[in-house]
């Protein structure tokens, strides 16, 4: 269990959805940002004051890739700590209507295979979350 009685750490909210097509690819956005930070992702970003996860992931998403949300569906949520701020990554699936139009965050996207997915440098935990949901829905299969 994480501790969270530490008041110089904050907590981050950051949301990702998931979007996989019909050939079972996995869209994945690739960022523009500093060195540290310019590796692959999934559309999402940090839930603001008042906001739920949902309406923080609607919002990213339409900000980052111009698209509406068509499903959603909660996978799953990771808690991590770090000196600075204490992190609860929480990560939706589901579909999106419309044309994919890159803000400046991201430089190119990609639907990619399971293959593809990790064989990029992937940002922050999403390996370890793409790693639980294709083992998921590989169980669900049988």
């Amino acid at each position: 269990m994480i501790d969270y009685s530490d008041e110089n750490a904050r907590l981050s909210n950051p949301v990702g959805l998931i979007i996989i097509d019909s050939q079972g690819r996995v869209l994945l956005l690739h960022r523009t940002e500093d060195e540290e930070h310019a590796k692959w992702g999934v559309p999402g970003g940090g839930s603001e004051p008042g906001e739920s996860f949902e309406e923080a992931l609607v919002r990213e998403v339409k900000e980052e890739i111009g698209c509406e949300i068509e499903t959603l569906q909660y996978f799953r949520s990771y808690f991590e700590r770090s000196p600075r701020r204490n992190i609860r990554s929480v990560y939706f699936t589901g579909a999106v209507k419309g044309t994919i139009t890159l803000n400046s965050e991201h430089d190119e996207y990609e639907w990619c295979t399971k293959e593809q997915v990790f064989a990029r440098e992937l940002a922050f935990n999403l390996k370890q979350v793409l790693e639980e949901l294709f083992a998921q829905q590989k169980d669900n299969e049988r």
